[in-house]
């Protein structure tokens, strides 16, 4: 039986974090909020001897480190390819080869996010898209909500290291939880990809890209799946996003020249 009172308790860094950021609040305020309200829960709610606190920072301490620095990373690379220019450049070699926005922000979905999040993980495939999709003439609101839509290969981020520890803990086979997971993505492709049209575009715009949409949706999926049955599960979210950005081109090419 759930204990709601504990699963609220537990969820209030959360739901202040969301609250205050929907209330327009900037970021850094509501972030610092939240951590403010997750330390006096837990003093509070869930306390902890010292000599338990003591081991989980030496067991958590590195990781927890290892996480910010990575985030840290993907933050500056953000800002370095903006004020150098290369995001720019970047956007722009991207419009041109997709002919249409709509092409562009499937590549964008479908192939760059994915596959940034694939190699590096932790969101930071956001960092990557939105940028490019702010480039196409979409709102700040709306690029970030389908910037967004790009995290769809969740299970293989940073080459996977969250489905090892999971197919470890669950004593189960790392090659068949990363193939189950790979046929349970399908709906998410799908669903990710169509809605990004749709919020980007509208329903009359996006229509003619909803063939592309599904197509390589299905193709990502096939990848996914064999390439997590019968050569490597960290690997199958680069594959499959590689192999996306490559039938995006593709077909802006056949198709628009």
């Amino acid at each position: 039986m759930v204990d709601w009172t504990t699963a609220l308790l537990a969820s209030a860094p959360i739901l202040v974090a969301c609250a205050l950021l929907a209330t327009g609040l900037k970021s850094h305020f509501a972030a610092s909020a939240a951590v403010l309200t997750a330390v006096v829960v837990s003093w509070i709610a869930f306390p902890i001897s010292a000599g338990n606190a003591t081991e989980f920072t030496a067991s958590l301490g590195p990781l927890i480190i290892e996480v910010l620095l990575i985030i840290l990373g993907g933050v500056m690379l953000g800002g370095l390819l903006r004020a150098s220019g290369a995001q720019a450049t970047i956007s722009t070699w991207i419009e041109t080869a997709c002919s249409t926005p709509q092409r562009a922000v499937l590549l964008v979905v479908l192939g760059i996010t994915p596959f940034a999040e694939s190699v590096t993980g932790f969101g930071l495939g956001v960092i990557v898209g939105i940028p490019i999709l702010l480039h196409f003439g979409l709102s700040p609101a709306r690029a970030a909500t389908v910037g967004l839509m790009g995290l769809v290969l969740g299970a293989w981020g940073s080459l996977g290291p969250g489905t090892l520890v999971a197919s470890e803990l669950g004593n189960v086979s790392f090659r068949a939880l990363g193939t189950w997971s790979a046929v349970f993505t399908l709906p998410v492709l799908l669903v990710m990809s169509l809605t990004a049209l749709l919020l980007g575009f509208g329903f009359r715009r996006a229509a003619p890209y909803i063939p592309h949409a599904v197509g390589v949706s299905l193709l990502m999926w096939g990848v996914l799946i064999g390439f997590n049955y019968f050569i490597s599960v960290p690997l199958a979210g680069v594959a499959a996003s590689l192999v996306s950005i490559a039938a995006t081109l593709l077909i802006a090419n056949l198709r628009d020249g």
